[in-house]
């Protein structure tokens, strides 16, 4: 079901709110892992996750510092949580969409 208005999420730190971009539903395909075998680089797939979901959570680029990205995990597992999500049954990945002062020199230099 499409929603006609968007849900505004956050999640309240210290140094400020982080914004919720989106949230969805995948499936873990599986894991690369590279490594040296007889003195070769190869990749090898590791198919033990395959079929796992996956939850992603994308934030705005609220946050500033470590500090404040610990702050808002530590947050938000508190409130996963709190609605007793069991997490064995997904793997929880949060993609934090982070500024920092190199960044905004860039953009002011373009």
């Amino acid at each position: 079901m499409a929603l006609k208005e968007p849900i505004l999420l956050h999640v309240s730190t210290k140094k400020g709110k982080v914004r919720i971009e989106r949230v969805h539903l995948e499936e873990d395909t599986g894991k690369l892992q590279h490594r040296k075998v007889n003195s070769k680089n190869v990749t090898l797939i590791d198919f033990n996750r395959s079929g796992v979901p996956l939850v992603e959570i994308v934030t705005k680029p609220d946050i500033h510092s470590g500090v404040q990205a610990k702050e808002y995990t530590q947050k938000l597992q508190n409130i996963i949580r709190f609605l007793e999500i069991n997490l064995k049954l997904f793997v929880f990945f949060n993609h934090i969409h982070s500024t920092t002062q190199y960044q905004s020199r860039i953009q002011e230099r373009a």
